[in-house]
């Protein structure tokens, strides 16, 4: 849905506004950094020669390279809830949260590929966008936004499922997507009267999949199940 030139627009455009919000603490919750400094100005990318870079910190681990216990998932979710939280103060979603957006740097668990991400009030309406996000991670009522029916959803992300290997086998996604088509319609009511609360609360759901998912696939039963049962709460979504 996209060209290379398209997404390194979006992922430095992404950038500027989380400077804008974490200022000097952007290297505490992102791995945004500056590759050198031209005229006193810090560089945080260059176009050259048709190639795109951007300048990160260097992270070691993936979080499937993470064998998880409940004290390091609970770590990972308060680390990245901390981060939703100014996102939210500031009326921001990263917009494309999922496992394989998160990674470990040194001893914090981090948000990467801010490529999707944007202020709420920006939030693109039309489907065929790369700031819309993934499929499996988010509610449909995100894409019921854009004009998508349910069933055109159901549809696509069974397809995308397949899509996603990591999450062949595993209970909790199938489990959610039941859920979701019971309490759909119920969602659609309040979604009416308040769209932009579950624009703010998108990522909340995207994170609280994720740590579905790497709770099951760490066999984790004893973790902080709060975040998740609040976010769900908001969906009609009881597990």
């Amino acid at each position: 849905f996209g060209s290379s030139k398209k997404n390194f627009n979006n992922e430095i455009e992404g950038y500027k506004d989380l400077i804008k919000i974490f200022k000097n603490d952007i290297s505490k919750y992102t791995t945004i950094k500056p590759g050198f400094t031209y005229n006193n100005n810090k560089i945080y990318a260059i176009n050259f020669n048709n190639n795109y870079y951007v300048f990160l910190e260097k992270c070691y681990k993936t979080l499937e390279n993470i064998q998880f216990t409940t004290k390091t998932l609970n770590k990972c979710i308060k680390d990245i809830i901390e981060v939703l939280e100014i996102l939210n103060k500031n009326n921001y979603i990263h917009n494309d949260i999922k496992p394989d957006n998160i990674i470990l740097c040194k001893n914090r668990f981090k948000l990467i590929d801010w490529e999707s991400s944007n202020y709420i009030k920006d939030q693109s309406s039309t489907f065929v966008n790369s700031k819309n996000g993934n499929l499996v991670f988010n509610h449909p009522i995100k894409f019921y936004n854009i004009g998508m029916p349910f069933i055109m959803y159901k549809y696509i992300y069974n397809a995308e499922l397949i899509t996603y290997n990591f999450l062949k086998g595993l209970t909790k996604p199938e489990l959610i997507t039941k859920e979701v088509e019971k309490t759909f319609n119920k969602v659609i009511e309040n979604y009416k009267k308040n769209k932009e609360f579950y624009l703010e609360i998108a990522d909340s759901y995207s994170f609280a999949i994720s740590i579905l998912y790497l709770a099951e696939i760490n066999k984790i039963n004893n973790y902080n199940k709060k975040f998740i049962n609040e976010t769900f709460a908001n969906y009609f979504i009881y597990l």
